[in-house]
C-alpha cells in the first residue's frame, strides 16, 4: 500500500487518529534503510496500560534478534479503546491489541486474525456501601460510569440487560469521562459506586483503595447471564479476587472481555511465527512487563477463545510448542 493511498484513509478518521498516524509514519520512515529488513508496527494502548506496555515489551525484544529474524519493530500509542483497531483495518499497523468483544463482527472476522490470546479484563464495580456485595444492592444508588462507546459503559449495560432481576432494582447513572473523576467523585460521596473496565491486578483499583474504603461487588452470573456467556467468545466471566486490594475482603464475580493481539489476515506467516516465538520462548521475561500478565501464560496465549481464527502462522509455531 502506497503513502499516498495510506494518507487518503487516514484522513477521513478523526484527529487523534491521524496525529497517531503521523507520528507512526514518522518512525516508520525512520528506520533502518536496509532493503532487506521487514517492518512490523504494533499499535498498543494508551500510555501506560498493559497492552503498551507488552507493544513495547514484543518490541524491544524483536528488535534484539534483528540480525537473526530480519524484522524491525515499531510501537505507536493508541490512545482511545478503538484507535488501534481502525489503525489496523485501515493498514497503518501491522498488529493491534484489541479487546474481543470489539472484533465481534462479520466483516473483522473475514479479515483479521488472532495471534495471541491475551489477559481477561473485567468490569469491576467498587461501591463505599459496605453492606453491599451484589449489584441488586446499590438500588436507588448514584453509580458513575463512562460516556457512550466506552468499554465501561458497554460492559455495564450487558450486565445489567442480562441480569435476571434487572427490574427489581433501580440505578441512577452518571456519566464521567475518566477514570480518575469516578475515583474521585466516588471517594467525596457524589457517587455511590463507580465502574471500571481494567485487568487485575489493577494499578487504578490500588489507587482508589488506597483513596478511600470501598468494596467491590458481585455483578456476574446468575442464569440469564451465563446464557448470555455461552453464545460466544467476545465476553468472559471472572473473578476478583478478595483481598487483592485493601478494604476488599470478598472475591467478586463478573463480566469482562479479553484482550488480544491480532493482525489482518495478510500478515505473513513468518512474522506471526516470530511474535509467537519472541514471546512463547522468552515468557519469563515478558510477563515481567506488567502486573496482568502475571496471569497469563503460553497456554492461555495459544488455546484461550477468540472471535477471530488464529492465524495459521501462530497456530504452526504453537503447535510445535506443543502448547495446543
Amino acid at each position: 500500500m502506497d503513502q499516498h493511498f495510506d494518507m487518503n484513509i487516514l484522513i477521513r478518521f478523526p484527529a487523534r487518529f491521524f496525529a497517531v498516524s503521523l507520528t507512526l509514519l514518522a518512525t516508520v520512515w525512520a528506520l533502518p534503510s536496509d532493503a532487506a529488513t521487514k517492518r512490523l508496527r504494533v499499535a498498543g494502548g494508551p500510555e501506560g496500560s498493559p497492552e503498551m506496555a507488552a507493544a513495547t515489551g514484543l518490541c524491544n525484544f524483536m528488535n534484539q534478534e534483528l540480525d537473526l529474524s530480519g524484522y524491525a519493530c515499531e510501537t505507536v500509542a493508541a490512545p482511545g479503546p478503538e484507535d488501534g483497531l481502525r489503525a489496523l483495518r485501515a493498514g497503518a499497523v501491522d498488529l493491534a491489541f484489541v479487546d474481543s468483544n470489539l472484533v465481534d463482527n462479520a466483516t473483522d472476522r473475514l479479515n483479521l486474525r488472532t495471534v495471541l490470546t491475551m489477559f481477561p479484563k473485567l468490569l469491576t464495580v467498587a461501591t463505599s456501601k459496605r453492606s453491599a456485595i451484589r449489584i441488586e444492592d446499590l438500588h436507588r444508588s448514584k453509580v458513575a460510569v463512562g460516556p457512550t462507546g466506552s468499554q465501561s459503559a458497554r460492559l455495564f449495560d450487558i450486565m445489567q440487560e442480562n441480569r435476571l432481576f434487572r427490574s427489581r432494582f433501580e440505578l441512577e447513572r452518571v456519566t464521567l469521562s475518566s477514570q480518575q473523576a469516578r475515583i474521585e467523585a466516588l471517594c467525596s460521596g457524589s457517587v455511590d459506586a463507580a465502574a471500571f473496565v481494567v485487568s487485575h491486578p489493577s494499578v487504578r483499583i490500588d489507587d482508589l483503595a488506597d483513596s478511600c474504603e470501598v468494596e467491590i461487588i458481585s455483578v456476574c452470573c446468575d442464569r440469564k447471564q451465563d446464557e448470555f456467556l455461552k453464545a460466544g467468545p467476545a465476553y468472559l466471566k471472572g473473578t476478583i479476587t478478595g483481598g487483592f486490594y485493601p478494604g476488599s475482603r470478598q472475591s467478586a464475580q463478573s463480566i469482562g472481555v479479553r484482550s488480544l493481539l491480532i493482525s489482518a489476515k495478510e500478515l505473513p506467516n513468518s512474522a506471526a511465527r516470530l511474535v509467537v516465538d519472541v514471546v512463547a520462548d522468552g515468557f519469563d521475561r515478558f510477563r515481567m512487563l506488567d502486573r496482568p500478565l502475571f496471569n497469563t501464560t503460553p497456554e492461555i496465549m495459544a488455546t484461550s477463545e477468540s472471535p477471530l481464527i488464529r492465524h495459521p502462522g501462530a497456530v504452526k509455531a504453537f503447535s510445535t510448542k506443543a502448547l495446543n
